[in-house]
């Protein structure tokens, strides 16, 4: 494997754990989350806090996925193209929900959607490296 390609798509999966380990930290704390997009939501529902802890558990989890990925990055590239859809898509998805039903400003995710397109594509151009570097013909 050429040595520059196998860093960057090493860095890619870190980068990955990273923000999702971020995230994770974001759900287990509503109100840091709510503020960082500048929502004043106190005191936190015991419903939107069950959602939240769930949802940090399924982006722990992501974070683990992600590191154990970055272990093998070849034979496991599969991942890179999972973080991408429906994993970061979904995110997307569930945040233009939000804002349709007009509970969140489309002004406070509007650096935050710039952000996921800009992972996507760098997930998905990892993938792209990472199958070429296998040799399969599926980049």
């Amino acid at each position: 494997m050429n040595k520059n390609t196998r860093i960057f798509v090493v860095c890619v999966y870190w980068l990955g754990v990273v923000l999702d380990a971020f995230t994770t930290v974001l759900f287990l704390f509503p109100e840091f989350l709510f503020s960082t997009y500048g929502l004043k939501v106190t005191p936190v529902a015991p419903e939107t806090r069950f959602s939240l802890y769930l949802a940090a558990a399924m982006m722990l989890g992501w974070t683990v996925l992600l590191g154990w990925g970055a272990m093998k990055p070849i034979e496991r590239r599969g991942l890179l193209l999972l973080t991408a859809f429906p994993v970061i898509a979904g995110l997307i998805a569930s945040e233009a929900a939000i804002v349709i039903m007009g509970a969140v400003p489309s002004g406070a995710l509007a650096g935050t959607w710039v952000f996921q397109g800009c992972l996507i594509v760098l997930f998905i151009t990892a993938y792209i490296f990472a199958s070429k570097q296998a040799g399969d013909g599926k980049g």
